[in-house]
């Protein structure tokens, strides 16, 4: 019995897992799918500064942008504790 109560454990955090990763994958979905935009518009908003930047300017400046994202995300579940018991829960709980 122990076995069966591990393996359906082990699934039921496998699928809660994959189910919570897909608003990551959606958001490089959509950031890759205009990729050739961003580029465009990288390269741009550098011109009209009369700055001249190179592709590894542009790939550092994408990535950066792609990936903002994911550090706010990692800041926000280490604060999230925090701010839900100072003001988001009762303290009779």
């Amino acid at each position: 019995m122990a076995r069966r109560s591990t393996a359906s454990l082990i699934l039921i955090c496998a699928t809660l897992s994959l189910i919570a990763n897909f608003p990551s994958g959606y958001t490089n979905a959509t950031i890759n799918t205009a990729v050739a935009s961003v580029e465009r518009y990288i390269r741009d908003s550098f011109l009209i500064r009369n700055y001249n930047i190179t592709e590894n300017g542009v790939a550092i400046v994408k990535g950066v942008i792609i990936n903002c994202w994911f550090i706010i995300m990692v800041f926000g579940a280490i604060i999230t504790p925090v701010v839900t018991d100072t003001f988001g829960r009762k303290s009779e709980l």
